[in-house]
């Protein structure tokens, strides 16, 4: 597939955008294992991970304002979120923090509905 890429950024250099998005280390080893793709990838933007205080307003927003994060919570959420202040690959991704909520909500509405 990256060759077929390559090829077809080199006929249609003047026509065509590629975007590749991913974390930094897998796309620099995706771009290493073709070397024509190093000339042809000429800048690169890289973006700060999210800090453990934007995820948790993630979290909140995805809650919208008929739900709450309760104050006794919202530690246990803060640690869910960032375990030990500490960020891994599972904290730069915002779809577990996205995707709480809706299970969180999903649970209740299944328990009310029995």
């Amino acid at each position: 597939m990256l060759a077929t890429l390559v090829k077809k950024m080199e006929e249609h250099k003047d026509e065509l955008v590629v975007i590749m998005a991913g974390y930094s280390d897998e796309m620099e080893n995706m771009i290493a294992l073709n070397p024509g793709l190093t000339s042809r990838v000429p800048h690169q933007i890289h973006f700060k991970d999210y800090s453990a205080e934007e995820l948790y307003l993630i979290f909140k927003q995805q809650l919208g304002k008929e739900y709450k994060v309760e104050e006794r919570s919202s530690k246990h959420v803060e640690r869910y979120i960032c375990p030990c202040g500490q960020h891994n690959r599972q904290t730069k991704r915002k779809r577990p923090v996205r995707a709480q909520p809706y299970r969180k909500i999903k649970n209740e509405a299944e328990h009310q509905a029995v």
